[in-house]
């Protein structure tokens, strides 16, 4: 009898267990950029990290790359018209994504291109 107890109390624990890491999905965005446009692609809120990176380049619009992948956070990527220098940053916060690919760029006409969060990180 107590065996089963035992039993039927880990059952309990490891159920409990999956349905809590359920809340703790992963949402995946990525953004791509054509350097020599600045034309960018971008998604979000995908269960892996192929499928937000295939939705990016797939919605960029010329000769685009993968310029950054994120996972439950925002991610932006900062882009020089005169250069076609690029960057990227990623931080729970939509502003510092941003400012952080600004400091990367490296040239004086860089500017925020494309941003967005995932579900996770509004």
């Amino acid at each position: 009898m107590k065996t089963r107890r035992i039993i039927l109390f880990l059952t309990f624990i490891f159920m409990f267990a999956n349905t809590y890491s359920d809340y703790y999905d992963n949402y995946y965005g990525s953004i791509a950029i054509d350097p020599d446009t600045g034309a960018t692609g971008y998604s979000w809120n995908y269960s892996t990290r192929g499928g937000a990176e295939g939705s990016a380049l797939n919605s960029c619009d010329g000769n685009c790359v993968v310029a950054v992948w994120f996972s439950n956070q925002c991610g932006s990527v900062s882009w020089s018209p005169s250069t076609g220098a690029y960057a990227w940053g990623t931080s729970r916060s939509s502003y510092t994504a941003g400012t952080t690919a600004n400091g990367y760029c490296g040239e004086d006409d860089c500017r925020v291109v494309a941003a967005v969060c995932t579900t996770w990180y509004e």
